[in-house]
């Protein structure tokens, strides 16, 4: 069996086999792929996901990440480039801050993370693909929460490949 069609019967197997999203970008790419070589693109679209469903995605440092983990941009300005996403995380967190900060907060951090990963500095706090998650965890339907749960799906299965290996 091969890696999509094992993916398409993860997919059936978890409800999720009937959806349209599998047939499109980066989607069939992913369950083309599905193993732990596909993480760091699926988590890269994850902060995208999670970016425009918190409202953030038009926001310059936002797409400045998001063109650096891309691979855009120069590489000596990448610890500077964290140091404004944590600072922006720590605007947006604290005691008075609401739920949408919080959750603002967690793509800042998230976008931190995935940036210090790729210069294989340790991560604080919870994985990055889970402070994704706690950020497009607010009920709503949106487009963007539709692929995000679909993204969660093969996020699991392409880590549980790489504890199989």
């Amino acid at each position: 069996m091969t890696e999509g069609a094992e993916g398409m019967e993860l997919l059936d197997e978890l409800g999720l086999g009937g959806s349209s999203l599998t047939a499109e970008e980066p989607f069939r790419s992913f369950l083309a792929g599905l193993g732990p070589g596909a993480v760091p693109e699926m988590e890269r679209y994850g902060a995208e996901l999670a970016a425009r469903h918190n409202g953030l995605a038009d926001d310059a440092l936002c797409t400045l990440a998001l063109a650096v983990l891309d691979g855009c941009g120069p590489p000596e300005g990448r610890s500077g480039l964290r140091a404004d996403l944590a600072s922006r995380a720590a605007a947006d967190s604290g005691p008075e801050s609401g739920e949408a900060a919080e959750r603002r907060a967690a793509v800042w951090r998230a976008l931190g993370d995935l940036l210090a990963r790729e210069e294989g500095a340790p991560g604080e706090g919870p994985e990055p693909f889970s402070r994704l998650a706690r950020a497009m965890a607010d009920g709503r339907r949106t487009p963007e929460a539709e692929r995000f749960e679909l993204l969660q799906v093969l996020h699991r299965a392409a880590h549980s490949r790489s504890q199989q290996t």
